[in-house]
């Protein structure tokens, strides 16, 4: 059965040009001295799943990341080319809207639980209260399979979690965002094949009239998706 996001958080519109969705031109990264992608060009149409797929250090998670600028936050970063949204550039406060990433180690704020999932929200200014915020945080918790782990302990620090739950709390951040691009860094590592069956079906079909850009070491980890290859930090 399809999974459908809490009424009545919505996604918000983002006009992209024609069917592209994502378009990479000539990228490269460097880590100070060590440059770790080269001269990378493709592009990834609208309400697709894209796989970058790779062996470790390959760069496809450098890619990735490069896509939300996660990378320019640890000051010692430096990139080359473009890569832009339908055509356009968006700030960070648009990157932030409209492009929502899954980290393979999760990455949840030290806040409650109960704020961790309901955090994305105020970026849209959609921020629930009261009895309104208890049932989407509770549909939404259900839905990664985490609610009955955490119902009793809503309050405490989401720090206390361990890592494969603090992973379902990001996941749940994720999908109360909605974005209309997904960013999904080795989307079934940590989790047990139960979960792993779950994140399928938020791709395949949850995020069905989303774009999707996930990482992935084989390509036969995910069926009937477009693959594109990254070795050596290019595009092969």
């Amino acid at each position: 059965m399809i999974m459908k996001l809490p009424h009545p958080y919505h996604r918000p519109a983002m006009k992209l040009n024609l069917n592209e969705a994502i378009c990479v031109n000539n990228f490269s990264v460097w880590y100070g001295v060590s440059q770790v992608l080269s001269d990378i060009s493709f592009t990834i149409q609208k309400r697709t799943v894209t796989a970058l797929v790779g062996t470790a250090k390959s760069g496809k998670s450098t890619l990735l990341r490069s896509f939300n600028r996660v990378n320019k936050s640890t000051g010692y970063c430096r990139s080359e080319g473009t890569i832009t949204f339908g055509g356009c550039f968006l700030n960070r406060k648009k990157l932030r809207r409209h492009v929502g990433i899954l980290f393979t180690i999760p990455n949840p704020i030290p806040i409650s639980i109960r704020r961790n999932v309901l955090f994305g929200l105020g970026i849209s200014n959609q921020y629930p209260y009261g009895d309104e915020a208890d049932v989407v945080v509770e549909e939404t918790l259900r839905k990664v399979l985490l609610w009955d782990a955490v119902k009793d302990k809503l309050r405490e620090t989401a720090l206390s979690l361990s890592t494969e739950e603090q992973r379902k709390l990001c996941l749940a951040r994720l999908l109360l965002v909605n974005p209309e691009i997904v960013l999904l860094d080795e989307p079934l590592a940590l989790f047990s094949p139960m979960m792993q069956a779950v994140v399928k079906n938020f791709i395949y079909s949850v995020w069905k009239d989303q774009t999707v850009v996930l990482t992935a070491h084989h390509k036969n980890e995910f069926v009937g998706v477009q693959s594109i290859f990254i070795s050596g930090g290019r595009k092969v």
